[in-house]
């Protein structure tokens, strides 16, 4: 373990090729299952061996090199204010609220409730007015007054008018997704503007192990399509949906992120996204996921170190 640079490192440059090389071995023979009609289509006239049966793919490594040269290794994500611009590349620090509470503890009684819209937008308040939070969420907490079925129409709303720092959008499905893309056209000037000035920070979230699900796949595809960047994180856990070992868990989340770039790639080169992880471990007294042991602060290092190893910009 080291300091260079200014960045913490606990793996070497030939430890993190032999990930890579791991990573590659699990994507050809092993594959990852793609439950999104379309992306499966896409790997399969790009070169990858499809089982349609089955609904996987397995993915040989001149496409994964091709899909990590397409994605850009910075961008630029905009504020409702023309002023407001977060750059994310290299070494660049940032610090972002948190997101999809579904309680909060009520300042005034003590006790906790349930979420609400109010939470939200003084939430995309209080970000907005502190200087060292550099990302806002409309999500941070949930809206549960709401209809869930637009929840997150009610929570992108009240982040453009309470904050005008950059914001997440929902991908749960193409119909959300598109919801995001249409509200975030308006706010910047039409279709061609967002995609010139992308305003919304999506989020696929593998299936672990080895899987890319139908909705988040689809929201993953339109906002390729529309250039909104998008995050793409497995919460692998090691010793249930990964394996034991923390090697063997970042060979898998590995292969988890780079198929999913590769199906963003694929449904737009040069797609903007981010390699990230809310990867730990399962508690093994308890069966619980353990977000916050010792080990995810590890996992986290690592993923931005393979992060730089590709040339792309991270989220832990």
């Amino acid at each position: 373990m080291e300091i260079k640079g200014g960045q913490l490192r606990i793996l070497t440059s030939d430890e993190l090729y032999e990930i890579h090389l791991a990573t590659l071995e699990i994507l050809e023979r092993i594959g990852v299952k793609v439950l999104e009609h379309k992306a499966l289509r896409m790997l399969g006239e790009a070169g990858a061996l499809v089982d349609v049966k089955e609904k996987i793919a397995r993915i040989p490594e001149y496409l994964i090199e091709e899909a990590v040269k397409k994605a850009p290794s910075g961008f630029t994500l905009f504020g409702r204010g023309h002023g407001y611009k977060l750059r994310l590349e290299d070494k660049r620090v940032n610090f972002s609220m948190q997101g999809t509470s579904v309680h909060v503890l009520d300042l005034e009684t003590g006790k906790r409730r349930a979420s609400t819209l109010k939470d939200s937008e003084n939430f995309c308040r209080l970000a907005d007015a502190l200087e060292n939070i550099h990302h806002a969420s409309a999500g941070v907490v949930r809206a549960r007054d709401v209809p869930e079925n637009v929840a997150h129409v009610y929570q992108l709303f009240a982040g453009f008018r309470n904050t005008t720092k950059t914001l997440d959008g929902e991908t749960y499905g193409q119909a959300v997704a598109m919801d995001g893309i249409r509200m975030a056209s308006v706010v910047a000037g039409g279709e061609e503007e967002l995609k010139k000035r992308p305003l919304l920070l999506g989020f696929h979230n593998p299936v672990s192990p080895l899987q890319h699900s139908e909705m988040l796949t689809e929201g993953l595809m339109l906002y390729a399509k529309y250039r909104q960047p998008v995050l793409i994180a497995p919460e692998a856990q090691a010793g249930a949906t990964a394996p034991v070992s923390l090697a063997g868990l970042l060979a898998q989340q590995n292969a988890e992120i780079l198929s999913g770039i590769l199906i963003a790639e694929l449904a737009n080169p040069g797609a903007p996204v981010l390699y990230g992880t809310v990867s730990t471990i399962m508690d093994m007294k308890t069966g619980n996921l353990a977000l916050g042991a010792i080990e995810a602060g590890l996992i986290n290092v690592v993923t931005a170190q393979l992060a730089h190893y590709y040339g792309l910009p991270s989220r832990g």
